[in-house]
């Protein structure tokens, strides 16, 4: 679709969805299956990070940033941090 091929994680995700409201059926069929084939990997980063504190980002498509470098004295104001412009549109 355009304006897709620079994107990824849940930048990619937002535009997606953007798209599945589109009013055809078929088309709006189609792009729910991409949708749900776009959303996995995030889907798979929020459990593990969620259910294990496992941060695996390797390719920076998550909305949530990880500061290794952070020391424990500051791991709660610095360690994570929300990209903006990854968050999916579509989560609250």
């Amino acid at each position: 679709a355009d304006g897709c091929q620079d994107l990824k994680g849940g930048a990619l995700a937002s535009k997606v969805h953007a798209y599945v409201m589109h009013g055809d059926p078929t088309v709006r069929s189609l792009l729910t299956d991409i949708m749900r084939v776009t959303f996995q990997p995030l889907l798979q980063m929020i459990i593990a990070w969620a259910t294990e504190g496992e941060l695996a980002d390797p390719f920076q498509e998550f909305f949530v940033m990880q500061d290794k470098n952070a020391t424990d004295d500051q791991f709660w104001a610095w360690r994570y941090s929300l990209s903006p412009h990854m968050i999916p549109s579509f989560i609250p």
